[in-house]
């Protein structure tokens, strides 16, 4: 049996695509997340529509932003 070293290019591979995809899949559960706790602001006692509008802009403002310096 061959051993395996960290730097072999096959395992490097492997873990990099295998952490490319965790990565892909904990984007997808946080929006999920998020789309569902932005959609309940308006139940928080004190919070009404145009506060809750106020902090929606202000997330997706936010994420419009973060995507710019991304790319």
């Amino acid at each position: 049996m061959r051993k395996i070293s960290p730097l072999d290019p096959v395992y490097l591979k492997g873990f990099n695509d295998g952490r490319k995809d965790g990565a892909k899949e904990a984007v997808e559960k946080f929006n999920a997340y998020l789309i569902d706790r932005m959609q309940t602001l308006e139940e928080i006692e004190g919070v009404r529509e145009k506060t809750a509008w106020k902090i929606h802009k202000h997330l997706l403002d936010g994420m419009e932003g973060r995507k710019e310096t991304n790319e």
